[in-house]
Parts: C-alpha cells; sequence; structure tokens
C-alpha cells in the first residue's frame, strides 16, 4: 500500500472526501533549505529516502509510505515544515489528515548524518 504526504497551507474541511483547497504556497526557500539538508538532487527532481518528491499548488507530495516501509527522511521533512511554516499534512488517497505526533521523523543523529 502507497501512501503520499501533502505538506502545505491547506484547508483540511474537505480531506474526508480526499480534497483539500490550498490557503496560500509553502515559501519555496524555506521549502528548498530543508530539501538540501535532507533530500538528494538528481537532475531538477528531488527524493526524500529514495521516494520521489513532487511540486503541486504550492504544496509539496512526498512519497511516505511504500509498501511495508516508512520514509522516515520525508516524515522528518514533514515535521521540520510543520514546525517551521505552521503547515498541514494531509494523506489526500486515504482522506485524513497527519498529525504530527504520528510521524516519527529521524533521531538527532540520523538527521545529524544526513
Amino acid at each position: 500500500m502507497n501512501h503520499n504526504m501533502t505538506i502545505g497551507h491547506m484547508d483540511t474541511t474537505q480531506v474526508a472526501e480526499r480534497g483539500s483547497k490550498v490557503l496560500r504556497p509553502l515559501e519555496a526557500r524555506i521549502v528548498e533549505r530543508h530539501l538540501i539538508a535532507l533530500g538528494r538532487r538528481e537532475g531538477d527532481r528531488w527524493t526524500l529516502g529514495g521516494g520521489k518528491v513532487e511540486f503541486r499548488n504550492g504544496c509539496v507530495v512526498a512519497a511516505w509510505w511504500v509498501g511495508a516501509d516508512r520514509n522516515r527522511v520525508a516524515e522528518e521533512f514533514a515535521l521540520r515544515l510543520q514546525r517551521e511554516t505552521g503547515c498541514q499534512i494531509i494523506d489526500r488517497e486515504h482522506g485524513r489528515t497527519i498529525e504530527p505526533a504520528q510521524l516519527e521523523g529521524m533521531s538527532r543523529r540520523e538527521a545529524a548524518v544526513g
């Protein structure tokens, strides 16, 4: 089962119907800073923990669960953006809001190593 996280400033009242409205775009410089810290650039594409990253309507969509594997690098990215910007995290395909407490992220040691 695959899950993506959509990260951005969204009105989450329509999440249960697999929708959302973007209220404003994420600040590109903040997104880029965290992508540089945690991600890998391959040409004009970014990945987090090997999972693809897409940019849609001012939001970032990152692969979260792929099969039975959890992408903790993507979780760390989402947690950092949420802490810094107050944005929301949703699983649009499965109609739910993701609370920061549901994400593990990376330990400080793992984050420092990259």
